[in-house]
């Protein structure tokens, strides 16, 4: 075998490596600070080194911490609370998915709110080749509605009734590669005639290419 051959295979072994090198800790610095509550490279580096950061501009009636919950190669989920007893809160979860090109596709969401109402804020897929972050479009609607779990028969009194007691959002697994857009529902909500919905999750599954709509499902 040449030389030539073998530098050739040798550049080829390290770009593969580099590639599956990156894991959703490199996906996370990489972030532009928008899509992660505008804490900068430097924030998101002592996060990913102590579990958890306190912003610098905390004070004694002011007190949030960010914390990595969970924590893969392929997944990673980081939570915003307060410690000063505000109930505001965010939920990252941040995924990274085999492409079937040997790539990965890489995704963020985050939850906003309070534990009794919240929202899907974000939703944004990018290809990281390389380290270079280049957004991309999925087959993932970013926002969903009641409606869209309901029968067609149900009574527009029963949605208005339900609606206050639930909240929508999307749950990456940190095991599997499925995405589900969620009803949640909140404290009151229980004793509510559910019977309506054709289920109270939907499921996306992932084909290597682009999330596919199973169908709906009761969330376990």
């Amino acid at each position: 075998m040449s030389k030539n051959i073998i530098l050739i295979v040798y550049v080829f072994i390290l770009s593969v490596s580099d590639v599956n090198s990156q894991s959703v800790e490199d996906f996370l610095e990489a972030l532009p600070s928008e899509y992660f509550d505008n804490l900068n490279s430097d924030d998101r580096e002592e996060l990913l080194a102590d579990n958890e950061f306190y912003p610098v501009d905390n004070n004694e009636n002011f007190i949030e911490v960010y914390r990595i919950v969970e924590s893969t190669m392929d997944y990673l989920k980081v939570t915003m609370s307060f410690e000063t007893g505000q109930r505001g809160f965010n939920t990252f979860e941040l995924k990274r998915w085999a492409l079937n090109s040997g790539n990965y596709l890489f995704g963020i969401s985050r939850v906003a709110g309070t534990p009794v109402e919240f929202i899907q804020a974000d939703l944004s897929f990018f290809t990281f080749d390389n380290y270079n972050l280049k957004k991309v479009s999925t087959n993932i609607p970013k926002n969903l509605s009641l409606h869209d779990f309901a029968k067609q028969e149900t009574p527009d009194q029963s949605l208005q009734e339900y609606r206050q007691y639930v909240s929508l959002a999307i749950t990456f697994k940190k095991e599997g590669n499925d995405i589900y857009w969620r009803i949640h529902e909140n404290m009151g909500g229980n004793d509510l005639d559910n019977s309506w919905l054709k289920g109270n999750a939907i499921q996306y599954i992932w084909n290597g290419k682009d999330f596919v709509k199973s169908g709906y499902m009761d969330y376990p």
